[in-house]
């Protein structure tokens, strides 16, 4: 049963924001649109696999060999294959289109209703706190968001315990008095293990992984959540 948590600990890429304004930099350095998914899948990919063996990367950096991978793959070794500097130039192009994403429609509300209620809101997410605070200012949302935070803090990737422990202790609170909110099932999932709430935003109406721990609530949007919370 879903409880009025002090505070509401959200998820970053993808959950507050598009990766759509992604897709044109992708194109513009030499893959189709319709591989911006794979890119960011395997971009988590490795960077769970990090987690999993207790090790560290930043997002910047498996993000941008995941594309120069990908870049390289695609010329099969040929002669067309791309130079060390071409990958490079291509990877800052890629990642330098989060400057560019914008924030969910539901977001912008979701926040003044849930600050009505009372309820902090805080980010942490596997990128940056530079990259989530520039999105959050180009979109004024920073004026609800009490505090920022990333991976990099405790040198592990989400899902580990770790980050959603040290989240929960940054903000003066027992991990049960936060609520994880992220379009991830493995993002709730790693959050309800480590003895956090969680809620699933739902935005494509998807079914949840029933090997996954169930989040406490599963809504479209950060409106919903919010709305759910009045009634608590």
């Amino acid at each position: 049963m879903i409880r009025k948590p002090a505070a509401i600990l959200c998820d970053v890429n993808g959950t507050l924001f598009k990766l759509d304004a992604l897709g044109d930099r992708l194109e513009k350095v030499g893959l189709p649109k319709d591989k911006l998914q794979l890119w960011f899948a395997r971009t988590l990919r490795d960077g769970k696999a990090l987690a999993i063996t207790g090790t560290f990367a930043t997002f910047k950096d498996v993000a941008g060999f995941q594309l120069k991978a990908m870049l390289s793959e695609q010329s099969n070794g040929g002669p067309d294959r791309p130079s060390k500097e071409q990958l490079e130039s291509a990877a800052a192009t890629l990642l330098g289109g989060f400057d560019e994403v914008e924030a969910w429609p539901d977001v912008a509300l979701g926040f003044q209703k849930l600050r009505q209620l009372g309820v902090k809101i805080a980010t942490m997410t596997n990128g940056s706190t530079e990259v989530t605070q520039k999105f959050l200012e180009r979109s004024d949302l920073s004026q609800f968001v009490a505090e920022s935070m990333e991976v990099a803090e405790v040198q592990l990737w989400k899902p580990r315990a770790e980050v959603y422990l040290h989240a929960a202790k940054r903000l003066g609170l027992q991990p049960d008095q936060v609520m994880l909110a992220a379009v991830h099932p493995w993002d709730t999932h790693g959050a309800k293990a480590a003895g956090l709430q969680a809620a699933y935003i739902n935005r494509d109406g998807a079914d949840y992984p029933p090997y996954f721990l169930p989040p406490d609530a599963n809504l479209r949007s950060f409106v919903a959540l919010a709305e759910q919370l009045t009634l608590r």
